[in-house]
């Protein structure tokens, strides 16, 4: 089996600088219940993808034992807290923006959040065995771009530092399209989720600037 260290050390570094600095939020926090929770969204983001982060590396070192399951069932642990991930960036705009949790966009950010996890949860993905079924793949991920332009749209209208929120979380997005669609095609397109993932460590960087 063909090691790769770099990706290893990516990933890694990855989990490290997410878990350390979600943590000083939080303990830094205060009564500034924005950086409180901005250390909630990065903790997420880093125990979620520490799920599917952890196989890749194990297989990175050439580690030969069959980690289909553990593969599978962490990209199905990834999509459920990515999607809580941006439910507590959208309670994150309401507190930069005075906006009640429960307007317009927060109904459909909710509505959308449980459908997707709703769908994320049925048997049909085939997360046992780690092979992509396209219908469902396309199912929940609907409601899922659904969440993330509503973010987009939200965030540009702030100010600047964190309208750069926005212009992450649409990297993030037109990095990860070709990835979710067409990777079982072309596997190198796996290569995107580098700078997909580097989009998000610049989301959870912003917490420095509260």
């Amino acid at each position: 089996m063909k090691k790769n260290y770099g990706e290893a050390f990516f990933d890694l570094s990855y989990l490290l600088y997410a878990y350390i600095i979600g943590f000083i939020f939080i303990t830094r926090s205060g009564n500034n219940p924005t950086l409180l929770m901005f250390g909630a969204l990065t903790l997420t983001l880093a125990f979620g993808d520490m799920f599917h982060l952890i196989p890749r590396i194990l297989i990175c070192f050439g580690f030969n034992k069959d980690l289909d399951k553990a593969l599978g069932y962490g990209k199905m642990i990834t999509s459920i807290t990515m999607t809580l991930f941006y439910v507590i960036l959208y309670y994150i705009y309401t507190n930069l923006s005075s906006t009640p949790f429960f307007s317009l966009a927060g109904v459909i950010i909710i509505l959308a959040t449980a459908i997707r996890i709703i769908i994320t949860l049925l048997p049909q993905n085939n997360w046992k065995t780690n092979r992509n079924n396209p219908k469902f793949n396309m199912a929940r991920n609907i409601p899922f771009f659904i969440i993330g332009l509503i973010t987009i749209v939200l965030f540009f209208t702030l100010p600047l530092p964190f309208k750069q929120i926005a212009f992450a979380v649409l990297g993030s997005f037109l990095f990860y399209a070709p990835v979710a669609f067409y990777v079982t095609k072309m596997p190198k397109l796996g290569l995107l989720m580098i700078p997909k993932t580097l989009c998000y460590v610049w989301i959870i960087s912003l917490g420095f600037l509260l």
